[in-house]
């Protein structure tokens, strides 16, 4: 948008299908120098670009903010601020989330469900065609796959995965990963800690509380690299990240419930 001033400016320097000539004006005896188009372009390009770097700050400081909103999809401010397992595995994280939904099942009901997760395992519960190989996640209970130990391996993909931290059958899972991410170039390193804590409320339900935490170093030499780098980057990541944990944790609790 043009302020009007400089609208009405441009504009008068215009009337007659351009500027007078260079030079000077004779009216009623005095003398009037022509404007210099030049130096109104020049203006109407200083303020453009005013403009447009207004707009992609205002446009970067909605995604920053509406990432941290998403990032605090259904938890309490109890549940934001209750320090958890994992909170110092990764003291400087790019993007940290806490999360949670109230389902209508008790935590023994839900923990089968929660033990079995993983790639080719029993899924994750979300976006199949992304994250399982087109694999459908599992709809039933899986009895080889409902136990697991500290330092056993959750698969995430081909030679990626998370370690088991602490389990503690069901109430809590903490899952970390520390290294570079196979066949992911932009990524040199990825330090992450995903916590899955079940809060039984009685009568017959419960919370599933999911609190993670991410830094990544980034290959600059890469596109998406310097990208998730920026705050815009890493707002990107946000959003992307609430996308599939929100189906993934709406399937649990459809599981569950059910």
């Amino acid at each position: 948008m043009i302020p009007a001033g400089l609208a009405l400016e441009a504009a008068l320097g215009l009337i007659g299908g351009g500027p007078p000539a260079a030079g000077t004006l004779h009216t009623g005896g005095g003398r009037y120098r022509a404007p210099r188009r030049k130096g109104v372009v020049g203006h109407m390009r200083r303020t453009s670009r005013a403009w447009a770097t207004a707009g992609l700050v205002g446009a970067v400081t909605g995604a920053v903010l509406f990432a941290r909103r998403v990032n605090r999809w259904g938890a309490t401010a109890e549940e934001l601020s209750r320090p958890l397992p994992g909170d110092d595995q990764v003291p400087d994280p790019l993007v940290a989330s806490t999360r949670a939904v109230s389902i209508q099942a008790p935590a023994s009901a839900v923990w089968p469900w929660l033990v079995q997760i993983g790639w080719r395992r029993a899924g994750w519960y979300s976006y199949d065609r992304i994250d399982n190989d087109r694999i459908p996640s599992a709809d039933r209970i899986m009895p080889e796959l409902q136990e697991l130990r500290p330092e056993d391996s959750v698969p995430e993909g081909p030679g990626v995965g998370w370690t088991v931290t602490t389990v503690e059958p069901g109430r809590l899972l903490l899952l970390t990963t520390h290294g570079p991410m196979r066949g992911v170039n932009w990524v040199l390193r990825r330090d992450s800690s995903w916590l899955f804590q079940l809060d039984d409320l009685g009568a017959g339900h419960c919370r599933l509380i999911e609190r993670a935490h991410t830094a990544i170093i980034t290959n600059n030499d890469t596109v998406t690299g310097k990208l998730i780098s920026t705050p815009l980057g890493a707002a990107a990541l946000s959003l992307g990240d609430f996308v599939m944990a929100h189906r993934h944790m709406q399937g649990i609790r459809r599981r569950a419930e059910a």
